[in-house]
């Protein structure tokens, strides 16, 4: 089975667009006009400055049941020959 290639794409996209940043010698203008969008109140910008520098946040997801009890789990067990299934005991 093959992937969908956005990978394969994003990984030559970038390659492109560093040689081209590269070659022109524009990593400081680039710098300079997301620093200034930030500065007129840009939200996208200012996330993009604090994700470069900070790291992207990660978000947190706590799993638990009905006032955060564990979530109950019940084993199935089928025994080959007689069809039947019952809980497993521990």
């Amino acid at each position: 089975m093959e992937g969908h290639g956005n990978r394969a794409n994003g990984k030559r996209w970038k390659g492109v667009i560093s040689k081209r940043i590269e070659a022109l010698q524009a990593m400081d203008k680039l710098a300079d006009a997301l620093i200034t969008e930030a500065m007129t109140g840009n939200i996208a910008a200012l996330k993009e400055i604090g994700d470069r520098l900070d790291g992207k946040s990660v978000q947190g997801v706590e799993l638990g049941g009905i006032d955060g009890e564990p979530i109950p789990v019940t084993v199935i067990r089928i025994v080959a020959g007689d069809g039947s299934a019952s809980p497993a005991t521990a």
